[in-house]
């Protein structure tokens, strides 16, 4: 090996260090409290009484719970990094290669080709908000950092499967959440093993792309999910809250979803017209459609999703949950969502 391959290596041997000597001290600093009962630790002492977690208000459990999980992502991907380096190291060590040849090998730098740039384009154009030139080198680099990823995740899975690669950390325990879904439009099997609940704003451009997402995945998995979906109107126009109303309305002469689907598309010309209008585009009972408005529960029941989503400390859209538990997706929706999906049907 040629010297510079040597001082990178030896380089690289320092950063690995010096970050897993970084990651052992957030570890040894993050770790919890003496246990008041086992599953229940104490987290803080008020007047001289100990707190357990689960004497914690429930909203803030699981903000604390979110941080906690979010520590552990952190962690799991410093440590993967750091695999992937180590290994680089040793297969460039074992062959005789320097770092940047074995690099190019295994991990070569992703293309993106122009049609790329389009598509995503073409996909997101109303969440960019900007022309195709304007947006070009942004989603380039968008494509090309989450190809780089990509590749990085085959590798370490890849590692996983031949049992070259173990990660000696464990995710940490988050207590389910126990909505109550009666009455909520839903698809899917009562009693399926596994449960997605959304929460989600019909004026949030996150969960229009979401919907896109879910409208394109869900069918393969509606045999054995229960899909649930709640309204958490947050946008500060009350347009939201009125066509979550309008779709309660909808869901009464049973067209709840294509109230839905119109709602989505017609995003970003929703008005407070928009709610009869959609009605009246799939052909609804008006005079029956506009009693249910008139009507309390109607009003009541959007209130009801709202207040769940509050009590669970909410403050984004969307958000998912899985059996009851958070799922807070880092990069592509798609993707985790179904891998979370797979992980819940196989547990």
């Amino acid at each position: 090996m040629s010297g510079t391959s040597n001082s990178r290596k030896g380089s690289l041997g320092l950063n690995i260090a010096f970050g897993l000597a970084l990651l052992g001290a957030a570890i040894f600093f993050m770790q919890p409290q003496q246990s008041t009962a086992p599953g229940d630790p104490a987290v803080l002492k008020l007047g001289g009484e100990t707190l357990s977690r689960s004497e914690l208000p429930a909203k803030l459990r699981q903000a604390l719970e979110r941080v906690e999980l979010s520590a552990y992502r952190q962690r799991q991907q410093i440590l993967q990094a750091a695999a992937v380096d180590l290994y680089v190291a040793r297969v460039a060590e074992d062959n005789q290669e320097s770092i940047e040849q074995v690099r190019q090998r295994l991990l070569p730098r992703p293309q993106i080709s122009e049609q790329e740039i389009q598509a995503f384009y073409q996909g997101n154009r109303e969440r960019l908000g900007a022309s195709l030139e304007q947006t070009r080198d942004e989603i380039g680099r968008y494509l090309f950092r989450r190809k780089v990823q990509q590749q990085h995740l085959q590798l370490i899975d890849k590692l996983v499967r031949l049992e070259e690669l173990q990660l000696l950390i464990e995710a940490p325990t988050t207590e389910a959440i126990a909505f109550d879904l009666a009455g909520f439009p839903s698809q899917g099997p009562d009693d399926a093993k596994v449960t997605l609940v959304e929460f989600a704003d019909y004026q949030c451009p996150h969960c229009k792309r979401a919907h896109e997402i879910l409208k394109a995945l869900l069918p393969q998995y509606l045999d054995r999910v229960r899909y649930v979906y709640l309204d958490f109107p947050i946008n500060r126009s009350g347009i939201s809250r009125k066509i979550a109303e309008g779709a309660v309305c909808a869901d009464r002469q049973q067209h709840y979803w294509e109230y839905q689907d119109k709602a989505f598309e017609q995003q970003t010309q929703l008005t407070e017209a928009s709610v009869t209008a959609i009605a009246e585009q799939l052909q609804l009972n008006l005079p029956e459609f506009n009693r249910c408005l008139a009507d309390e529960a109607t009003a009541a029941q959007v209130k009801r999703a709202e207040a769940q989503a509050i009590q669970a400390g909410l403050s984004g859209t969307p958000s998912f949950f899985i059996n009851g538990h958070v799922l807070e997706p880092r990069q592509n929706l798609a993707d985790e969502l179904r891998a979370q999906l797979n992980q819940a049907l196989e547990g």
